[in-house]
C-alpha cells in the first residue's frame, strides 16, 4: 500500500474511531465496484454514470476507456493523444 493511502486510512480510522481494516475494506469496496462496472461497460458498450457516495460521479467516456486500453503498456499520455482521435 502506498504512503498516501496509508495516511488517509489512518486519518479516517482516528476520526471515526474504527479499526484500520474496516476503513481499508470500505475504500477497496468502492474501487472494486468501479472496476466491475467498467468491465461490464466494456462488454456491453453501454457507458453509464457511476455515483460513488461521498466521492462524486464517475462518468467514463468512450474516449477515456479507449485511452486506458491503449495505455496498458504504460505509454506516455502525450503519445496517446493522437491515437485516440483515430
Amino acid at each position: 500500500m502506498d504512503k498516501t493511502k496509508e495516511l488517509v486510512i489512518k486519518e479516517l480510522s482516528d476520526k471515526y474511531k474504527l479499526p484500520e481494516e474496516v476503513i481499508l475494506n470500505m475504500v477497496d469496496s468502492q474501487g472494486s465496484f468501479v472496476i466491475e462496472a467498467l468491465k461490464e461497460f466494456k462488454e456491453t458498450k453501454n457507458y453509464k454514470v457511476i455515483l460513488l457516495p461521498k466521492f462524486g460521479k464517475f462518468a467514463p467516456s468512450y474516449r477515456k476507456i479507449k485511452m486506458y486500453e491503449i495505455n496498458k503498456n504504460n505509454k506516455s499520455l502525450l503519445e496517446l493523444h493522437n491515437k485516440t482521435n483515430e
